[in-house]
């Protein structure tokens, strides 16, 4: 049976463009956030009012890390994520 490996994708906001997080890009890469802490920052980074990136919220540029098992040559959708004004700042793979 072949080896499924862990992926660890780290995501942020585009410097000075403040978008909110692309919740379908959990979805669409078969992802979900690494630690209760990240979740948390999902959470938070959404304005009830606005549902916008809010700064004061997020302390600043924040990383998101985000897991998901797979084949050792998985790769996030990185373009999809820039169509989104976030980026993939790194992709470990365990």
């Amino acid at each position: 049976m072949p080896k499924l490996y862990t992926h660890k994708v780290h995501a942020s906001p585009n410097s000075n463009i403040f978008t909110s997080f692309p919740i379908d890009m959990l979805r669409y890469d078969c992802l979900y956030p690494s630690t209760e802490k990240d979740s948390e920052k999902i959470t938070n980074c959404f304005d009830s009012f606005k549902k916008r990136w809010s700064p004061e919220k997020s302390e600043g540029k924040s990383i998101i890390i985000l897991e998901r098992e797979g084949w050792k040559t998985w790769e996030p959708a990185y373009e999809r994520w820039k169509s989104f004004s976030w980026t993939v700042v790194g992709h470990e793979v365990i």
